[in-house]
């Protein structure tokens, strides 16, 4: 919605309305919390110019502590008048200036589901990568993304076996109907992670670690281990997606920070790399943020 009592009001308008979501009653307090005088309108067909709202990144993974930041990925409609999408970026970055109000360190991220195929970025900032990496950034949106409303990425509906034929897949899903596709939508393949791009993924966590440097350290060492493995890489999307359809949905071993280190334990146990494999731990200790010395 774009309501003037509400945080990341555009006078001008902006898109609206998120695909297949009907605000609750929960949602409506939670809104007249932020203003009393808030009263929605109910439309009998209401936009919905937004495909989706996403949770990446460590939000609800072990490694969110009071001081992570959020990153929240908002896809627009491929339809979207490109004056909307200027407005849209515009009320999420109003919306990150509220919320730093409440001592929270926001990030939002427009990701047109077609541009973001064909690998049409923005050019990188202080938070964006833009195009210094795709299928790394994929593979950790996949494996940690959380959807807060709107459509359910069609990856999940692709088993792991048929990765390879990801995009016949997804075209045989549609063409049969078996899904709609006004319920889901299509970021791609993360299965085949391009050599080169460990190469710039390795340059961008480097100037990452000036301001995160534990988290940094882990995402350095991961692409080491997916490097050492080309081009047969086991990616942690792929296991994670082959977990959740074996139906071992153990919290524990299906964090997303756990499956980092384990993976990046077994390569350096494997290499006999004790020094490492110390640092690492310490890295994950440091950005869990939880003291073990006090009582909680």
């Amino acid at each position: 919605i774009n309501h003037p009592v509400l945080p990341g009001y555009m006078p001008t308008g902006t898109a609206v309305g998120l695909r297949n979501f009907k605000p609750t009653r929960e949602s409506i307090k939670s809104a007249r919390i932020l203003a009393k005088s808030f009263a929605l309108k109910r439309e009998l067909n209401p936009p919905s110019d937004i495909c989706g709202v996403y949770l990446m990144g460590s939000c609800g993974t072990i490694a969110h502590s009071n001081a992570s930041d959020i990153d929240i990925w908002v896809c627009p409609s491929t339809d979207l008048a490109q004056e909307q999408r200027v407005t849209l970026k515009e009320k999420c970055r109003l919306i990150s200036q509220w919320a730093a109000s409440l001592k929270l360190e926001v990030h939002f991220f427009v990701m047109d589901e077609v541009e973001f195929k064909q690998k049409h970025r923005a050019e990188m900032d202080g938070e964006d990568c833009g195009n210094t990496q795709h299928y790394l950034l994929l593979d950790e949106f996949y494996r940690t993304g959380i959807l807060i409303g709107g459509c359910l990425p069609i990856w999940w509906l692709v088993p792991d076996e048929f990765e390879n034929e990801y995009q016949h897949f997804v075209d045989t899903l549609k063409e049969k109907r078996f899904v709609d596709s006004d319920t889901h939508i299509d970021y791609g393949s993360a299965k085949t992670i391009p050599t080169e791009e460990y190469v710039s993924a390795g340059i961008w966590q480097l100037y990452k670690s000036l301001a995160s440097p534990y988290k940094s350290a882990l995402k350095l060492l991961l692409i080491e281990v997916y490097a050492s493995e080309h081009p047969h890489t086991e990616n942690l999307s792929s296991q994670y997606k082959r977990l959740v359809y074996s139906g071992d949905y153990d919290s524990d071993e299906l964090d997303p920070y756990v499956l980092i280190y384990r993976k990046i334990e077994k390569y350096l146990l494997a290499k006999q790399d004790t020094h490492r494999l110390e640092l690492m731990r310490r890295c994950l200790y440091f950005k869990v943020g939880v003291a073990l010395s006090q009582n909680v």
